[in-house]
């Protein structure tokens, strides 16, 4: 156990504990003392530490792993379909009766938009990034075979 982990245990428990806290035994002031002394008997053992330590990294895998979370959930019918190519200079979002529309985007709270291609949603993407920040969203829609 390391003299830091030791110093600031001591150094909290004499900060938190209801006996010595400024306000008495409220239940702030238990709880805090129970969270401490709890952590403390968990980093005191070197087994029950390595079993935190493991349980810890299989929690951040499960979490890594559920990457594609995402915070709203939008139709595609609710996305303005573009039938000109990204590419293109002159973009085009009036529908030619005979085209399928080549790409969709919805705009995003930060003034950019999310963007799926036709190809994406053939193969099934659901959750679609937005251009222009971090924000992800789910794209509700039906594959209809031909």
């Amino acid at each position: 156990m390391s003299t830091y982990i030791r110093t600031a245990y001591r150094h909290l428990i004499l900060r938190h504990h209801p006996d010595r806290a400024l306000h008495g035994q409220d239940e702030q002031g238990i709880g805090e003392a129970r969270e401490l002394n709890e952590a403390w008997e968990v980093l005191g053992d070197e087994e029950t530490r390595d079993e935190y330590d493991q349980a810890r990294r299989q929690y951040l895998a499960a979490s890594r792993a559920s990457s594609n979370a995402y915070a709203i959930s939008l139709s595609l019918d609710l996305f303005e379909p573009h039938y000109a190519s990204l590419s293109s200079t002159s973009p085009s979002s009036s529908s030619p009766e005979d085209e399928e529309p080549i790409y969709y985007t919805h705009p995003c709270r930060c003034s950019s938009h999310f963007l799926v291609t036709r190809e994406q949603l053939e193969e099934g993407v659901e959750v679609v990034g937005c251009e222009g920040c971090s924000e992800r969203c789910r794209v509700e829609y039906e594959v209809v075979e031909e």
